[in-house]
């Protein structure tokens, strides 16, 4: 996964990482499937390349861009974009927080065929929800986005130690 954002604001007072373009190759059934996406922030529109064995597949699409929040999050990129925006330390001050956006699955259409249940969507609405602190005294924070619930503790640098995603029997620890 390659993936491209540039920094910009929201408003006058939001800092934010503005998707750009993205590449996302994988390998399924032992064939290479491809996607490219380039954001088109004139026109809206999520311009979206593919290649892969599968006729249906191959070619390009333009999809359009939902209005929202005005924040857009490649899910790869999903922890430095919500700390970019200030939300993690807001949250932490008031004890509580809530941040609706849109995550854009920069694999799509392939990531969907990868994980069950997943919403057959190129960008979808997303909340990101502060959650406490663990005993061991990571900040724990839950995504909501396309039918699925992934759960992230953070240290207190907001980096990433631990990610949960129960109903894709997913997890990933960081290393000591």
């Amino acid at each position: 996964v390659i993936v491209l954002s540039k920094p910009g604001k929201l408003g006058k007072d939001i800092n934010v990482l503005i998707p750009q373009k993205s590449q996302y190759t994988t390998w399924l059934d032992g064939q290479k499937y491809i996607t490219k996406m380039t954001i088109n922030s004139e026109s809206k529109k999520l311009e979206l390349s593919m290649k892969s064995p599968v006729e249906y597949w191959n070619g390009k699409k333009s999809l359009k861009i939902p209005k929202g929040s005005g924040v857009f999050c490649f899910y790869s990129q999903l922890i430095e974009c919500v700390r970019t925006t200030g939300f993690f330390s807001k949250a932490l001050s008031k004890r509580s927080g809530v941040m609706n956006f849109h995550i854009i699955w920069e694999g799509f259409p392939y990531f969907q065929d990868q994980y069950l249940g997943v919403a057959n969507q190129a960008i979808s609405r997303a909340k990101f929800t502060y959650n406490g602190t663990s005993e061991e005294g990571l900040k724990r924070f839950s995504l909501e986005a396309a039918n699925q619930v992934i759960m992230y503790h953070l240290n207190s640098n907001f980096d990433l130690s631990k990610q949960f995603w129960v109903s894709q029997e997913y997890s990933l620890l960081e290393k000591k």
